[in-house]
């Protein structure tokens, strides 16, 4: 069994990101299982979000 690849995309803003979409279509059509979320993180709070991604 493969395990689910966890990604992410990180920034601010970051609504408007089309890259969790855009990947999920991707790895659907390749059979390939993703996670892939939107962190909206600013300079202050960017290495305890992307610490929080990775510790999940």
């Amino acid at each position: 069994m493969v395990e689910m690849k966890k990604l992410g995309v990180i920034g601010n803003p970051i609504k408007h990101s089309l890259s969790p979409e855009i990947h999920t279509i991707f790895a659907r059509e390749h059979g390939i299982d993703i996670s892939y979320t939107k962190i909206e993180s600013t300079i202050d709070s960017f290495n305890k979000d992307v610490e929080e991604f990775f510790s999940k």
